[in-house]
């Protein structure tokens, strides 16, 4: 039901964060290196990069079913990582949620939360991690990323 009526090509791509993919566009443009590290699965995740036309601007795709430990657990990351052939110290994750924002910090990322209408309550509640790098509106994510 959730594949056939919300989550269709149509409506992933209608839905689509516009500043995340001009984060995606700079990275290509740049030549960093992008991987997904994600909570869903790799097959949900793989769809969703094909639905918003940028699944060829990341390198690997890690879901939920490569790991055996979930968020807030770093596992994930430091796969996505370690595949990037990067460091943790000097790689850079995005967030939209308070278990992810944990799982990077405690894989020793640089982390920049960008809210949702979902998660923007429990991001301002987080003690983890400065609110500077909390980005509320699609202007403050720049700032945010040249800052961490």
């Amino acid at each position: 039901m959730y594949y056939d009526t919300f989550a269709t090509e149509k409506n992933l791509y209608e839905s689509r964060y516009p500043e995340a993919l001009k984060i995606v566009e700079y990275a290509r443009q740049s030549g960093i290196p992008l991987a997904v590290a994600t909570s869903s699965s790799t097959g949900d995740a793989e769809r969703v990069l094909e639905a918003l036309r940028i699944r060829s601007d990341f390198k690997f795709v890690v879901g939920r079913d490569q790991v055996s430990k979930a968020k807030p657990d770093p596992e994930i990351y430091l796969k996505a990582v370690k595949l990037l052939g990067a460091s943790p110290e000097k790689s850079l994750a995005f967030e939209d949620s308070v278990t992810g924002l944990t799982a990077g910090l405690a894989a020793h990322m640089h982390v920049v939360a960008i809210a949702s209408p979902f998660t923007k309550d429990s991001l301002q509640a987080q003690a983890l991690h400065p609110q500077h790098l909390v980005a509320y509106d699609p202007a403050a994510i720049w700032k945010a990323i040249h800052v961490a």
